[in-house]
């Protein structure tokens, strides 16, 4: 809780996933504030933030130096009518509470990723469409203009930087089937997502080579700092070889950890 109060100290505005936190936070910082918040959404079997019921709305008609100027909604399958329905009802639902209970009324709301699964499933326009329809509804009942946030994610980070690495250890572990560990660490670069393996041309070019499986890990040692499991060419497998991995721009700046003080990869800017 303290990191949050400094947060505010700071000047900046934290996006709250629990209720719970939420009303410890109030209880200590009583000045007029604004706030974020996570709306519970499901995120592949896992439920994630704030629901929307009657503790809720009671939290916020009885708080009202804390002003929600955010509302976040992050969820997969975008491509789903029913999905896109509910998340839409849901946030209208609010607003048309807090509407009527004299609520400051959020005018940014967050949408969050999973574009690329749009362009993928062949239903962008449609999707687009009926956020359009979302925010004229919305303005309608709110009687604010509201600003509506996509995070493209994947959708621009496909092709925007590769990840140059070596192999620096080679273990066969049973017949065709291999660990390579290389020197970087996923750590650094990659949150949640498994990233796209590429090779360099030239090792691929002289002939034909068996397949194998292949498992890769960073160089940190730690049992979690793994790339995946890829299958390769067996003649490329290799200490000093070189191998690329793809999709590593959008989050790998604005999301890299400094988990245990690694250092970071060169950047190489290209025109």
């Amino acid at each position: 809780m303290e990191e949050i109060i400094q947060i505010y100290n700071s000047g900046d505005l934290y996006n709250f996933s629990s209720l719970r936190q939420l009303k410890e936070f109030s209880e200590k910082y009583i000045k007029e504030v604004n706030i974020g918040i996570r709306l519970e959404t499901d995120y592949y079997g896992r439920i994630m933030g704030i629901a929307d019921n009657e503790e809720f709305f009671e939290f916020f008609l009885n708080n009202k130096n804390i002003k929600l100027v955010n509302i976040h909604v992050h969820h997969p399958q975008k491509y789903k009518n029913d999905v896109r329905s509910s998340i839409f009802k849901k946030i209208l639902k609010i607003i048309q509470k807090f509407k009527k209970a004299n609520v400051y009324i959020p005018q940014s709301i967050n949408l969050g990723g999973g574009l690329d699964e749009l362009y993928r499933e062949k239903c962008m326009n449609t999707y687009l469409l009926e956020v359009n329809n979302f925010k004229k509804r919305y303005e309608l009942i709110s009687k604010l203009r509201v600003i509506i946030i996509f995070e493209p994610g994947e959708l621009i980070s496909r092709g925007i930087s590769e990840l140059y690495t070596s192999i620096i250890d080679v273990k066969e572990i049973k017949h065709n089937s291999y660990q390579l560990t290389v020197n970087s660490s996923k750590f650094i670069l990659f949150p949640w997502y498994n990233p796209q393996l590429s090779i360099t041309p030239t090792n691929i070019t002289n002939g034909n080579s068996t397949m194998v499986n292949v498992k890769i890990y960073g160089f940190s040692n730690f049992s979690d700092d793994y790339y995946g499991e890829y299958m390769l060419p067996k003649k490329i497998l290799n200490i000093g070889e070189e191998l690329i991995f793809k999709n590593t721009g959008a989050y790998s700046m604005s999301m890299r950890s400094i988990f245990q003080l690694l250092e970071y990869p060169d950047i190489i800017y290209l025109e």
